[in-house]
């Protein structure tokens, strides 16, 4: 599917990034890795490393109406993206996936319907948002289907990812390098 551009508006009644509707607690801004359960043990925290590790060693890329291709990168600066955020009258942006929730390699017909459910709920939404994938560095894993929004909250951006089961989002703001934000407490 191409770059899908949906306007901005207001709330929309029963969608979950309505501000009404968003679970309050839990919204602050954790960079991955940094918040860790203490109860965990060697193994849980290494593999978090390695997780954390492949998120940082992934491409996030964008398809836009014109053809064009963003690709981001964890702590650095996109001029395009900048250029795009200014062109929607966006200041923040978020990268979301619906794709193997925990890190857990789903079938490829489930991930589609994720995918397609966060499509569908993005657009009753009202959001601007541009279709992509995150290619990780590492062939050993999968491209992931995932989505650009632009003009998210940090809050509905986490909470979504929250709802998604995911571990982290990435999040950015007009002029600021993306960073990774984990969607556990």
């Amino acid at each position: 599917m191409d770059a899908v551009a949906r306007p901005f508006g207001r709330s929309h009644r029963g969608c979950i990034l309505d501000n009404r509707q968003r679970r309050a607690a839990g919204t602050a801004s954790t960079p991955l890795g940094a918040a860790r359960d203490r109860r965990s043990s060697p193994n849980d925290r290494r593999e978090g490393i390695e997780v954390t590790e492949a998120f940082l060693r992934t491409t996030y890329t964008a398809r836009l109406p014109d053809g064009r291709n963003l690709a981001l990168r964890i702590g650095e600066r996109n001029a395009a993206l900048d250029e795009l955020l200014a062109g929607h009258g966006a200041r923040t942006w978020a990268y979301i996936t619906a794709w193997n929730p925990g890190a857990r390699r789903l079938e490829p017909a489930e991930n589609a319907a994720r995918h397609g459910r966060l499509i569908s709920l993005l657009a009753r939404c009202g959001k601007t948002f541009f279709e992509g994938e995150g290619v990780p560095d590492d062939p050993g894993w999968e491209p992931e289907r995932s989505v650009l929004v632009l003009g998210v909250s940090l809050e509905e951006a986490r909470d979504l990812g929250i709802r998604l089961g995911q571990l982290a989002i990435v999040f950015g703001r007009a002029g600021e390098a993306p960073q990774l934000i984990a969607c556990t407490g």
